[in-house]
Formats: structure tokens, C-alpha cells, sequence
């Protein structure tokens, strides 16, 4: 669990990945503004579909 603006999370870290996701739920709850960007990222998804990435969020700091 972690601490975030007073929430309370459940999350999982990839020490090894190169991206990490955030949920559109917690992106809503927190307020944040997305960086447009064209869609270059593509995440192959546990039930074989595509999704592209096409927002980014600068800046978001975690702290442990």
C-alpha cells in the first residue's frame, strides 16, 4: 500500500519496466492535466489486445 494526497493505494511496481500506468480512476481523483502526444507507445494488453498511449503525465513524484 502507499500514501498518495491522502489516499490510500494498492500498487505494483516494476523495477524492471521502462514505463510505468496510471489508472484513468486515479488520474481523475488527483486532478491531473495529461501532456498530449502522439500515440507511439503501443502496450500489448493479458487478453492479446493493442492499446495505444496517447497522454503523458509529467512530473508525477512518488515518494516511499
Amino acid at each position: 500500500m502507499l500514501s498518495l494526497s491522502k489516499l490510500i493505494l494498492d500498487i505494483l511496481f516494476d523495477s524492471g519496466a521502462m514505463h510505468s500506468f496510471i489508472s484513468i480512476k486515479l488520474v481523475e481523483m488527483l486532478g491531473l492535466v495529461p501532456t498530449p502526444r502522439p500515440p507511439l507507445l503501443s502496450v500489448a494488453l493479458p487478453d492479446e489486445k493493442t492499446m495505444r498511449c496517447d497522454e503523458l503525465y509529467k512530473d508525477c513524484h512518488i515518494q516511499m
